[in-house]
């Protein structure tokens, strides 16, 4: 025990010593400098890639312009015979291929089309409904008719990705004012 404070009395004896400079700044830039060598390892070979992609996919993107929708049948005010009335099952029949090809090839929706989008179904969702019940041919003739503009829009939103400014014109303004309804 004895040692033991001799030992701690030399210890405290002893001058305090500083270094003339601090090591911590140049370990600190040290490690900095690693840690963003270590973020470009990992991050640039990922945004070549991406970028190659996106480079690669613009020819597909400018190509696949939207097919414009097939004219659709006027309904006339007189009594619709069986002819018009295929003639409008014909059309939302092509009108839906359309869609279902052409939905293959949009791009992600933004929120406000996606809106739109769910909307227009539950609408023509509405009509289908709707036509289930209906005997009068000319009641159907129009019914089929709105569902076959309510169709060529939802393809026109889902085709562009977004409620785009002509669209909005056509449906009633903005999204917040335009109205898809059943008239």
């Amino acid at each position: 025990m004895h040692e033991e404070t001799t030992l701690g009395a030399a210890l405290r004896e002893l001058p305090l010593l500083s270094p003339e400079r601090s090591a911590w700044p140049a370990l600190a830039s040290e490690l900095a400098a690693r840690r963003r060598r270590a973020a470009l390892r990992r991050f640039v070979p990922a945004l070549a890639v991406a970028a190659l992609l996106a480079m690669a996919m613009l020819p597909l993107l400018r190509s696949s312009a939207p097919v414009a929708p097939a004219a659709s049948p006027a309904v006339t005010t007189a009594q619709p015979d069986a002819s018009t009335l295929a003639k409008l099952i014909d059309a939302n029949r092509s009108a839906e291929t359309r869609r279902r090809v052409q939905g293959g090839l949009s791009s992600e929706l933004d929120g406000d089309a996606a809106l739109a989008s769910a909307q227009i179904e539950d609408l023509v969702d509405l009509i289908d409904v709707q036509l289930q019940s209906v005997s009068d041919p000319k009641q159907s003739a129009a019914l089929w008719q709105r569902r076959l503009d309510l169709v060529n829009t939802l393809t026109r939103v889902e085709t562009q990705g977004s409620l785009s400014a002509p669209m909005l014109a056509q449906e009633g303004g903005s999204f917040s004012q335009a109205r898809f309804e059943l008239n």
